[in-house]
C-alpha cells in the first residue's frame, strides 16, 4: 500500500483509507494487460531491484542492468555519453534485436536515455518469452522491458543532489627518444 502519513493533533477519530501500490509490490509483477503475482506467472520474468542498481554509477539505465539478469546482454561502443545496446536472448534473425522498451504505458523500440534516478523503486520488468508477444504483438518478439519511472508527489519540494568528480594524472613520465635519438639507435644496434 502506498505510505500515507496523518497528522493527529487534537482529532479524537481518525479515517484512513489505504491506497494500494501495486508496482511497489515484490511478488507482484506489471504485463500488459494488468498485474499478475509473480508465483502465477508461466513465462519468463524477471523483476530487477533497483536498490541494487543505484550502487553502480552510470548516466544510464540500459548500462545499470549489464550483468544483473539472466539471459540480458548489454554491449556498449565505450563512446562517451553512448547508450548501451540491449540484447535479451541472444540476436534475433528477423528485423531488428532490440527489445521493446514500455515506459509508463508507452511504447518504443529506442534505447530510453532515462537517468537511473528517475526510475521508481523495483519497477523494472523484463519479459524474456514468446508470451511477451502475445502481450504486445510482433514489436515484442525479441523481448519487453517495462519501465515505471517516479511521480510527483503532494508536498514541500525535495531536492536530491549526486556529483561525482574526477581526476587523472600520470604519475611519471618516461623520457621518450625523439625521431632522431631513435634513428642513431637502431644505427647503432645494426652496426
Amino acid at each position: 500500500y502506498q505510505k500515507e502519513e496523518i497528522e493527529i493533533g487534537s482529532k479524537s477519530i481518525i479515517d484512513i483509507t489505504l491506497n494500494e501500490d501495486l508496482t511497489e509490490l515484490k511478488e507482484i509483477v506489471v504485463v500488459g494487460y494488468g498485474t499478475q503475482r509473480k508465483g502465477d506467472i508461466t513465462g519468463a520474468v524477471a523483476v530487477v531491484n533497483t536498490d541494487q542498481l543505484k550502487k553502480s554509477y552510470t548516466t544510464s539505465i540500459t548500462d545499470q542492468l549489464q550483468g544483473r539478469v539472466a539471459g540480458v546482454t548489454v554491449t556498449t561502443s565505450g563512446k562517451p555519453g553512448s547508450i548501451g545496446d540491449i540484447k535479451i536472448r541472444g540476436a534475433s534473425f528477423f528485423g531488428g534485436n532490440n527489445p521493446l522498451y514500455v515506459i509508463d504505458g508507452i511504447l518504443t523500440g529506442d534505447n530510453p536515455n532515462l537517468d537511473p534516478s528517475d526510475v521508481a523503486s523495483a519497477s523494472v520488468q523484463i519479459l524474456k518469452d514468446a508470451s511477451a508477444s502475445a502481450i504486445y504483438g510482433s514489436r515484442a518478439a525479441n523481448g519487453v522491458i517495462i519501465i515505471t519511472t517516479k511521480k510527483g508527489v503532494k508536498g514541500a519540494p525535495k531536492i536530491n543532489f549526486n556529483s561525482t568528480v574526477g581526476m587523472q594524472r600520470i604519475p611519471s613520465r618516461i623520457n621518450l627518444k625523439n625521431n632522431f635519438e631513435w634513428a642513431e639507435i637502431v644505427n647503432a644496434a645494426h652496426d
